[in-house]
């Protein structure tokens, strides 16, 4: 029997592009109720405030959809079996001092595990066929328990030309979803390191 040939670690420089759209779904209850009763007032009083309509829009519409894109640089690994995707997180999505790590195995590119580290600590994994998953932030303070729930993944990223890795989840927090992201992220070549 032969031993297995160990393959040689490639590493790459890469250009990322990250595109996050993230929903509040309590919050967007919360303007159906308001939007809901206001035109219930509207038909009683047959009367229409816009200057409170306009409030209303203005602050509620930037919370219920909040989408924030941003460029970086990272790194882009392929050991033989597992590609894995590393780059600094943004202060524009309030997650500044984490690093990312972005891990596929190339027969399942559609099973993505995510691991951030630095002020929080957490792994989660996004896999359509195990919608659920149950993660934890480990916080200075305190740890907190909640549950991704994957509605699609989409990867069409390989080491040799980059490409789009969509992920577009909930987040439940004691079994009632408060939050959807729709997280894109592109990556570009730029040069390979070894």
């Amino acid at each position: 029997m032969k031993p297995k040939t160990k393959t040689k670690l490639k590493t790459k420089e890469v250009k990322i592009r990250v595109k996050s759209q993230i929903s509040d779904l309590m919050l967007s209850d919360t303007y159906s109720t308001i939007k809901t009763i206001e035109m219930i007032n509207n038909e009683i009083n047959n009367d229409s405030d816009i200057n409170t309509k306009r409030i209303i829009d203005f602050f509620v519409d930037d919370a219920v959809n909040d989408l924030v894109e941003y460029n970086t640089y990272g790194k882009m690994t392929d050991d033989g079996e597992n590609i894995t995707i590393h780059y600094e997180e943004s202060e524009l999505l309030d997650l500044e001092g984490l690093e990312t790590m972005l891990i596929y195995n190339k027969n399942k590119p559609d099973i993505i595990t995510m691991i951030r580290t630095g002020t929080v600590i957490t792994s989660i994994i996004f896999d359509q066929a195990e919608q659920r998953y149950i993660c934890n932030y480990l916080t200075e303070f305190a740890p907190i328990e909640f549950c991704i729930y994957t509605n699609s993944v989409i990867n069409n990223s390989d080491y040799e030309n980059g490409g789009i890795m969509i992920l577009d989840y909930d987040i439940e927090i004691h079994g009632v979803r408060t939050e959807r992201n729709k997280f894109c992220l592109q990556v570009t070549n730029i040069r390979n390191i070894n």
